[in-house]
């Protein structure tokens, strides 16, 4: 009888203390890996969430700043010698016109300029600029004007590039008036001044990387402009 029970009470003998503490420590490494990844997934979900929100942003406000440019309008003003011609400027490193839809002002003119900077590691990024015609009134083609907003629209870019597609000159303009010569073609060009040539190109393209954006400048400008040689008489 004590043969058997003493058998007995080694077949329901527990774990030994080492066995307790190779699971505790198998557990132990378990939690923390999960707590690892738990973390990462974590960390990468906040990441996506943030790249997200910035893509989103930067899709508003390019589409704000796109809206307000395609309400560019032939603004005349006046030079320091008298002489009348368009507000409007356009290098390669951007331009500068009057809009009708202002981002401050919604339905209010405004001037803007769109700029385009270089950062140290040879890429672009293109800035708004917007100055409120509320408060006074633009008649001077160097008119000084307060500049409230200067707002950052795209950054990292490998190509950003301006083109502006109108006639060469104005007796380019005065030929297609004309039955006697041959009217020539309007074309795209990298610089635009509508002080110099009197005139004010029918569209605006801007290249962002693989994405470009045209801006047609038409119909208002075509009926200015022939109202003008209406009036000259020609």
């Amino acid at each position: 009888m004590n043969s058997v029970s003493v058998n007995k009470m080694k077949s329901t003998k527990g774990f030994t203390l080492i066995e307790l503490l190779i699971t505790f420590s198998i557990m132990a490494m378990m939690f923390a890996l999960l707590a690892l990844s738990f973390n990462s997934i974590s960390l990468n979900w906040k990441r996506a969430s943030n790249n997200a929100s910035s893509a989103f942003v930067e899709y508003l406000t390019i589409d704000n700043v796109i809206s307000s440019l395609r309400s560019t309008i032939p603004f005349d003003v006046r030079s320091e010698s008298g002489r009348t011609g368009f507000y409007f400027l356009g290098r390669e490193d951007g331009f500068t016109a009057v809009v009708k839809n202002g981002l401050i002002h919604n339905d209010k003119l405004a001037v803007v300029r769109i700029l385009k900077e270089q950062d140290e590691s040879g890429l672009y990024s293109l800035y708004y600029e917007e100055a409120p015609l509320t408060d006074s009134p633009l008649i001077y083609e160097n008119q000084t004007l307060k500049f409230k907003l200067r707002l950052p629209v795209k950054a990292g870019l490998k190509i950003l590039e301006f083109h502006y597609f109108g006639w060469a000159s104005y007796q380019d303009f005065l030929a297609t008036q004309s039955d006697l010569v041959a009217s020539p073609e309007k074309k795209w060009l990298t610089s635009y001044d509508g002080m110099r040539l009197n005139l004010q190109p029918s569209k605006i393209q801007i290249r962002m990387d693989d994405t470009v954006f045209q801006l047609n400048l038409a119909d208002r400008f075509e009926y200015t402009i022939k109202r003008r040689v209406n009036n000259d008489g020609i």
